[in-house]
């Protein structure tokens, strides 16, 4: 692939935030941010209707699946599927980028073996984790 890994989060880097939305409330809100949801086929049908710079939390591979398919940008992922996501999003040719949220800069060495994408330190996400 060859292409750097994004950090979101991380006070060295520039980034700007997600925003969990949890509710077709806060989606309206935050419609000019970076939201994030959790798969939820009402909040996603939502953010595609609004043409919403979105990312999806997936729990599994159905999900990643389903949140790239839809025009999801970022897909959070479990530290456990970490390496199968990203394979798979890397032989689909997603769209959508790989991102795991991690619990200090110790994991990044661990998660730059897997191939995702994006590391997310839990500063990068406002509103709270899912």
């Amino acid at each position: 692939k060859g292409e750097k890994m994004k950090i979101i989060g991380h006070e060295l880097v520039p980034y700007e935030p997600f925003i969990s939305c949890k509710n077709l409330a806060q989606l309206a809100q935050n419609s000019d941010k970076n939201v994030l949801i959790k798969f939820n086929d009402t909040l996603i049908k939502t953010a595609v209707q609004n043409g919403l710079n979105f990312g999806v939390y997936a729990s599994n591979l159905t999900q990643l699946l389903l949140a790239n398919a839809c025009g999801a940008k970022f897909i959070i992922v479990p530290k456990r599927i970490a390496k199968e996501a990203a394979d798979t999003a890397q032989e689909y040719l997603f769209d959508a980028q790989i991102c795991v949220v991690l619990d200090g800069e110790s994991e990044l060495e661990w998660l730059s073996k897997t191939g995702a994408d994006v590391a997310i330190f839990k500063e990068g996400i406002k509103n709270g984790n899912f």
